[in-house]
């Protein structure tokens, strides 16, 4: 009896795998190659949000250092009056990460004029994740949320009323889709 038992097994293995067998080998790496991917994305964007953020940190310290040098805030290439030229932004280069922006929108915007009474200066991007982020000389970086004016086009500075600036205030943008990325976005 032990023997056809063993016998039994012994045929039973040389046919190969099951049916069944198979398919829960391809349900668990189904399963493996999901969570891989769901984790990838998570990791990519908290990527590109790093870089946006550490961009705004960047602009903030040229900004910064240009204040020092002239004694007073850089001024934006347009105003809340909507003259001027509003892709300049002058005394201020750097390269952003680019490949972190969202570029279906018009991004990346500086402002400055007044906040509660004080001369401040912000800077607003978003990220591919769909996330704003902002720096507000006189709060550090925040997450923006609540603004839903994003648009292909620049039209006007009201991200800068977003941030809490009140008219009359100057500001500029970093790039948009349809004149690509502006002066000061490049290195001199």
């Amino acid at each position: 009896m032990y023997m056809a038992r063993w016998m039994d097994n012994k045929n039973r293995s040389d046919q190969g795998f099951t049916l069944v067998e198979i398919l829960i080998v391809i349900v668990v790496i189904g399963i493996l190659a999901a969570i891989g991917v769901i984790s990838y994305s998570g990791v990519q964007r908290n990527a590109r949000d790093t870089a946006i953020k550490a961009d705004l940190i960047k602009i903030s310290d040229a900004v910064k250092l240009k204040s020092l040098d002239d004694n007073s805030t850089p001024v934006g290439g347009s105003t809340s009056a909507l003259v001027g030229d509003p892709s300049a932004l002058t005394g201020i280069s750097i390269l952003p990460n680019k490949k972190s922006y969202d570029a279906t929108i018009a991004n990346l915007f500086y402002c400055q004029g007044v906040i509660d009474g004080n001369n401040e200066f912000g800077i607003v991007a978003r990220s591919l994740s769909k996330r704003a982020f902002s720096y507000v000389s006189n709060k550090g970086i925040t997450e923006l949320t609540g603004y839903n004016g994003w648009t292909s086009t620049v039209t006007d500075g009201a991200i800068c009323i977003a941030l809490g600036f009140t008219a009359p205030y100057t500001w500029s943008y970093g790039t948009s889709p349809l004149t690509g990325w502006s002066g000061w976005t490049t290195p001199l």
